[in-house]
């Protein structure tokens, strides 16, 4: 049905895309709203390539496993900074 198409709804892109495009290059996001910020920022930092200076972190999944090997792929200055610390 055409009243129910969100097909060009830009709602989060352009909230995104404002939220990364005012930060100082290189900067570091912190930010547990997965919905709003965190979804969509890797969404177009990954995959559209914009703003790939800015490293974003959720607190909330450092406590993954995982999640710290993906950071590590995405920063390994990080990764070597942090050498050695265990999240419990």
């Amino acid at each position: 049905m055409r009243a129910c198409d969100e097909s060009g709804n830009r709602l989060v892109v352009d909230l995104t895309e404002n939220m990364l495009g005012s930060l100082p290059r290189n900067s570091v996001l912190l930010s547990s709203q997965w919905d709003y910020t965190s979804s969509a920022g890797y969404y177009i930092e990954g995959v559209e390539r914009f703003r790939p200076d800015v490293l974003m972190l959720d607190p909330e999944l450092l406590r993954r496993s995982w999640y710290l090997t993906e950071l590590a792929g995405r920063d390994p200055q990080l990764a070597r900074a942090n050498r050695g610390m265990r999240c419990s």
